[in-house]
């Protein structure tokens, strides 16, 4: 049997005095697509090849088979069976033996990396919270959190809702059902003095208390020392913001910032304050919603950004393939919105200024990657000191996943190309089509023929396809390939010579294979994503009418938003309301509205095709009602009507 290696991990020395790892590799057989895990140095088989999945986390191996998944060490050893439905190894490691969660009958239970069963497969959830104790959280009772020591042994148990690490390595916070805290050690006993009770905040050294009214309702916050003496009281609120930084509400509207001696460093204002993001010396926000302008303080109560407005800033992720909450070791960052001048800027989350409030719209990564931004309709690229990254302006602007290289439209409406951002002049504005699929391949054309490129911007089939499309995860074309060839499918296509009519369809993978289909998938062709039209079932007639209904599905030059996808990305953030319902029960996901983008640029007929409840369909509905004109589509040169569908993102 040949093995086609897929995948290749070199496991290097872990830290300490642990030993140095051996070195494996995960591979695939390629007449079956089953993948195992081989040992580089001799090729021994520690795992068979017979699993759907094989992933290397840590010092584990996580399999797949048949929809479940089992855990083995790197050497082959069983620590969990394949018979779970699910398995988590991303705890920290912040003791040994290691711990792993796993779902067993729809239970949650924990073992250590021998195997050894610590908290039993009983629970809605388990984890490690501290060193030396794990929880098993709603599975005896559905208000109940057991708690168990290293060798299995249940410690205590309490009444609550969830359960969080303790203001230090000894100590658990307690969420009751009624969103009362309390404070435990690593024995269950209360931390507090004897001579507080209300307690619900304590960082060890201050405490937030409120009497508790009839109803669970809370009420005369106060802020007291450890010792018990009374800092601040007869609050409406008050709320830690840091580890020493205190805000304050009245009954009046009004709020304020004190630090931990109750000494005010922003007064009481009309207005509320809130903190940007939950990074330590994070700035904060002050404003009234519709009566005053907000302004952003640093935590000193200095006054940093005056008429401005700032969030939690979304960046892509590490390959450009998602967009999430900034959230990695670099820490997190911010923009800003000036309220009169709708001019956006980019900051630390101390304050601490990236740009300055002069763009329209601004688009980032990892800081090896430059920053993109807009105004006046036209993108460039910084770097993170504000200098230009790539000289000029350009129509269209977007990252591969080398940081070094960068897909752009010049000004002059031309030609596309990948630009070196190290040899910019040696660029070749040649590709007459240049899109980033979902999946972050990129299909070029140039000529009378298209390309599949890697995500980071190299060709992987040097063959000219007549056409390249992209593909839904979910997509029968996915299910069809996967039938043949097990992996990811990143592309659609069709062969040159191939009637556009004609039921042969190719299938890129990974590496950039094409494996040629004889006809179409069995079952009808879901709705794709934005900009993703993929080939219609129906025969269609080669003629330049178009269908019956006048609406194209499948187009040359597909429509497309007006400043292309940092324009949208800024149209999400300026107009999106979130549900408050949606909000409240933690709803989030893409809801997909399909219309047609008319000759003249406007939408028509909008339509949800998947919702995700909570309101989130109405509101999608409504953002696309209200949209600009957008770049009617084209199909062998004539502007024609296009049905599109695209996906709106509902994250708070």
């Amino acid at each position: 049997m040949h093995i086609q290696k897929t995948l290749l991990i070199i496991l290097l020395a872990c830290l300490g005095s642990r030993p140095a790892l051996a070195q494996v590799a995960v591979e695939s057989d390629p007449a079956t697509g089953k993948k195992g895990l081989v040992a580089t140095k001799n090729n021994r088989i520690i795992l068979p090849l017979e699993y759907d999945e094989v992933k290397i986390e840590g010092r584990v191996v996580v399999v797949k088979k048949d929809r479940l998944k089992g855990l083995f060490t790197l050497n082959g050893k069983v620590i969990l069976p394949v018979e779970c439905q699910e398995v988590r190894t991303d705890f920290k490691k912040s003791s040994t033996p290691e711990y792993y969660g796993a779902s067993k009958n729809f239970r949650w239970g924990l073992v250590d990396s021998t195997g050894k069963t610590v908290v039993p497969f009983e629970f809605a959830d388990a984890r490690l919270i501290l060193p030396d104790l794990l929880a098993g959280i709603h599975g005896r009772s559905l208000d109940s959190i057991y708690f168990f020591a290293p060798t299995g042994k249940q410690v205590f148990a309490v009444r609550g809702d969830k359960v969080l690490r303790g203001f230090n390595r000894n100590t658990v916070q307690i969420t009751g059902r009624k969103g009362e805290l309390s404070f435990l050690d690593n024995k269950g006993k209360p931390v507090f003095p004897a001579n507080i009770s209300g307690g619900i905040w304590t960082d060890g050294k201050t405490i937030i208390a409120a009497h508790i009214g009839q109803g669970g309702i809370k009420s005369d916050y106060c802020l007291l020392s450890w010792a018990g003496d009374t800092l601040l009281a007869g609050y409406r609120s008050i709320r830690s913001v840091s580890r020493d930084r205190f805000v304050v509400e009245t009954l009046f509207e009004q709020s304020g910032l004190t630090d931990e001696k109750g000494r005010f460093l922003i007064p009481l204002t009309p207005g509320a304050i809130r903190k940007i993001c939950a990074e330590e010396g994070s700035v904060l926000e002050l404003g009234l919603a519709g009566k005053t302008l907000p302004s952003i303080y640093d935590v000193n109560g200095k006054l940093l950004y005056q008429d401005c407005s700032a969030k939690l800033a979304y960046r892509y992720s590490s390959d450009f393939s998602e967009q999430i909450f900034h959230q990695d070791s670099t820490g997190h960052f911010i923009l800003m919105r000036h309220t009169t001048l709708k001019k956006t800027g980019f900051c630390h989350c101390d304050g601490r200024q990236i740009l300055p409030l002069e763009f329209d719209a601004i688009k980032y990564g990892p800081e090896q990657y430059p920053i993109i931004v807009s105004r006046d309709n036209f993108y460039e690229a910084l770097d993170w000191s504000g200098r230009p990254a790539l000289a000029g302006r350009f129509v269209s602007l977007d990252h591969t996943r080398n940081p070094g290289i960068m897909a752009a439209q010049h000004e002059t409406n031309g030609p596309w190309a990948f630009v070196d951002l190290h040899a910019p002049q040696s660029a070749q504005f040649e590709f007459t089509y240049l899109h980033k699929l979902q999946s972050g391949f990129f299909v070029v054309r140039k000529g009378d023929a298209s390309y599949l490129h890697h995500p980071s911007s190299q060709r992987i089939n040097p063959e000219g396809f007549a056409e390249i499309k992209p593909v839904l995860p979910e997509d029968d074309y996915c299910i069809a390939f996967g039938e043949k060839k097990a992996g990811p499918l990143v592309a659609i296509g069709r062969r040159k010579g191939q009637a556009t009519n004609s039921t042969a369809w190719v299938g890129f993978d990974e590496q950039g294979k094409a494996w040629d289909f004889a006809q179409q998938p069995p079952k009808v062709m879901r709705m794709a994503g934005v900009g993703e039209s993929p080939f219609g079932n129906e025969p269609q007639p080669k003629n330049t009418q178009g269908p019956a209904d006048g609406v194209f599905t499948k187009v040359s030059q597909p429509p497309t938003f007006p400043g292309g996808e940092a324009a949208l990305t800024k149209f999400w953030a300026d107009n999106l309301k979130y549900p408050a319902h949606a909000n409240a029960i933690g709803i989030t996901g893409y809801v997909t509205v399909s219309f047609v983008v008319e000759k003249d640029g406007t939408l028509s007929n909008i339509g949800i095709v998947r919702d995700i409840g909570g309101g989130c369909g109405k509101e999608a509905e409504r953002l696309i009602g209200i949209m600009p004109k957008w770049i009617p589509g084209k199909n062998d040169g004539n502007t024609v009507r296009v049905g599109y569908s695209i996906q709106v993102p509902f994250r708070p």
